[in-house]
């Protein structure tokens, strides 16, 4: 039987993330929304991912799953409106530079793709964990009820966004300047003070010079350059070479 007590303590430590705490940045293809458009997003779900698999049959026995790629599904997103459906009109518009509406002719994917950055937040409002939507747009706008029955409700339209993928996002613990990768920590000069910000890598990815690599290759990078000598490769290893 578990510890109830190393239970509670856990969460009193690490408390718990709330649903109602969150933020919503869209960029569509013009730029950021109005800040009103993000704030007026009532709901919208972390959108998740899943590894494609096929089934290894050559061989006897139970087949093995074997991964054969990454593949995302859209997310719905809700915005309450405004009285003149701003928030709707400005997904149409997005829309319209998707598919042209007098030719119904495809634009170039680049003239219309755009992106969704969505933060989970404490109970004091910081940024605890974020995700980028990359290359996203309004795939489909739900169609809205409107009768004598339901009084005053407020209107809201759906939104669902299909999108490339999606990468997590790297939080600072102060917000001062980009963060290094290579270093985990950032130096920017603010006058005469060096100002050092750290940031959180949240799953210890390994960069060098800004290239995601694996930690074989981190650790040989490292082993490499304590026999590393200015004006010669040979002792780098080839991958890196390039």
């Amino acid at each position: 039987m578990g510890d109830i007590a190393a239970f509670v303590g856990n969460i009193s430590n690490q408390r718990l993330a709330r649903k109602s705490r969150y933020m919503v940045k869209v960029t569509g293809p013009q730029g950021d929304a109005q800040p009103s458009i993000n704030m007026m997003c009532e709901s919208i779900s972390f959108p998740g991912q899943n590894v494609r698999s096929v089934p290894d049959t050559l061989r006897f026995g139970p087949a093995r799953e074997h991964a054969q790629g990454m593949t995302y599904g859209p997310f719905t997103a809700t915005f309450i409106c405004s009285s003149d459906l701003r928030e709707k009109s400005y997904f149409e518009d997005w829309q319209s530079q998707v598919i042209n509406l007098d030719s119904w002719e495809v634009r170039y994917y680049d003239s219309y793709k755009g992106s969704l950055i969505i933060t989970q937040l404490d109970i004091n409002n910081n940024p605890t964990y974020a995700i980028k939507v990359e290359e996203a747009y309004p795939k489909t706008i739900m169609p809205q009820d409107v009768g004598y029955a339901q009084s005053n409700a407020y209107q809201t339209v759906q939104v669902e966004f299909t999108y490339r993928f999606w990468k997590p996002e790297y939080l600072p613990e102060t917000m001062e300047a980009d963060w290094d990768p290579n270093t985990g920590t950032t130096r920017k000069k603010k006058g005469k003070t060096v100002v050092k910000t750290t940031y959180k890598n949240r799953y210890n990815y390994k960069y060098i010079n800004n290239k995601m690599v694996s930690d074989e290759e981190y650790f040989a990078h490292k082993q490499a350059m304590k026999n590393y000598h200015p004006g010669s490769l040979g002792s780098l290893p080839s991958w890196y070479k390039n």
